[in-house]
């Protein structure tokens, strides 16, 4: 996924939160809809590595990963927090803390899984390019 700061100079710091925390919006959103296509194109650019799973990259790649790796429907919600962004010269890195919640029964919701994601942007000419995400449970 490349994004574009608001202004066409080097984008800001609060402009770089605001991107890493749209993007992983975005990714949550297509986990709890199990919209494999949307997760693919926000990381079209960006290895992926799952958990255990060998490193994925490319949209179609990443497509067929997804589909796969959630074959039963289930009713998810993503929470992210501790945003942590360091932002150097070549690249920008983050890392966040995830829950996976169940709401199958939404009068009972049910931690699924706790872990963090990793990973990384870098400039482009168009802007800024997530080239890494890591999903790492812990």
């Amino acid at each position: 996924m490349t994004t574009h700061p608001a202004s066409g100079s080097a984008p800001t710091l609060p402009e770089i939160r605001h991107i890493i925390e749209e993007s992983l919006a975005r990714y949550t959103q297509a986990m709890d809809n199990q919209d494999a296509e949307t997760a693919a194109t926000l990381l079209t650019d960006a290895e992926l590595h799952f958990k255990d799973n060998p490193p994925v990259q490319g949209h179609r790649d990443v497509a067929g990963f997804f589909a796969t790796a959630f074959p039963n429907p289930s009713r998810t919600r993503h929470l992210v927090s501790n945003l942590i962004i360091e932002a150097g010269t070549n690249c920008i890195e983050y890392r966040a803390v995830y829950q996976r919640w169940s709401v199958a029964d939404p009068t009972s919701p049910l931690c699924e899984a706790l872990g963090h994601y990793a990973g990384r942007f870098t400039p482009g000419a168009a802007g800024l390019i997530w080239s890494e995400h890591r999903v790492i449970t812990s």
